[in-house]
């Protein structure tokens, strides 16, 4: 199995998420005006900002989900570009090229409840990539390990946790040996009690060099795992930093009023 971490030699240095110039509307609502966005390798970025901001349409967008109406996105070394300057509309054989690069969680896991878990986790290695039985299966078996779960393989959906099923679809993204690993809010729809664990398989990725571009609304889990946050406003980067500049000293109000108004929840 490829390693999905960043090594010497592996990319480091190199950016693999390049957003540039990226705008979007749904009608009259423009919710993308112009973004520019850079991920190096190995870099965990948090996307933070209130409802309707444009964070989840900008993860979706990176990861072939929307169509821009200008810019252009480039996720190591696939490119598509939009608008009047390239294309509006790209083939299948080129997405999936793109997509290849990109795994996504979402908020809800989406997983096969009639298949196990072993069958989840395989079914994409074998259908797209053409992965051997025997060979999925044993890759399968090392992700499972990896989130904590070698002894759910034989179990089926209904019988996890809300928690134990959002690890699965974890793993079941990384079985496709993605470069960067994109989060939409994969812990906004658990009970308290299993956000924690989620979490920390998103803290180990992020420790072993795992690149990666996530929305989450908890700030304690941003400060914990980000390299950088990247705070959105009304469709624009207004603001990006660490985490202790971000949370502790922002340069812009909306950034404070946002801080306190998370911070009392």
């Amino acid at each position: 199995m490829t390693s999905n971490t960043v090594s010497p030699g592996d990319g480091a240095g190199q950016v693999y998420v390049d957003v540039v110039g990226v705008t979007k509307s749904f009608g009259a609502n423009q919710v993308l005006k112009g973004v520019d966005l850079q991920v190096q390798a190995g870099e965990c970025v948090v996307l933070l900002g209130a409802s309707g901001s444009g964070k989840t349409t900008l993860l979706r967008s990176v990861a072939a989900l929307e169509t821009p109406d200008a810019g252009s996105i480039r996720v190591v070394s696939h490119q598509l570009d939009f608008g009047s300057a390239g294309k509006r509309t790209h083939g299948e054989k080129e997405l999936r090229a793109f997509r290849s690069d990109t795994g996504m969680v979402f908020q809800q896991y989406n997983l096969f409840p009639h298949l196990t878990v072993l069958e989840n986790m395989t079914v994409a290695p074998r259908h797209v990539h053409g992965t051997g039985k025997a060979e999925a299966e044993a890759a399968a078996v090392k992700l499972l390990a990896r989130v904590g779960l070698a002894d759910k393989a034989g179990s089926y959906p209904l019988q996890l946790s809300g928690g134990q099923q959002q690890r699965v679809a974890i793993a079941r993204a990384l079985a496709l040996n993605p470069r960067v690993m994109l989060f939409d809010e994969v812990t906004s729809a658990l009970d308290p009690q299993l956000v924690e664990e989620v979490e920390n398989v998103i803290q180990q990725l992020a420790c072993d060099g795992m690149t990666m571009l996530l929305v989450t609304h908890e700030l304690s889990f941003a400060r914990a795992v980000a390299d950088r946050i990247v705070f959105m406003s009304n469709g624009i980067v207004l603001e990006t930093g660490t985490p202790a500049q971000i949370l502790d000293n922002p340069a812009h109000e909306e950034t404070r009023r946002f801080v306190k108004r998370a911070q009392r929840v």
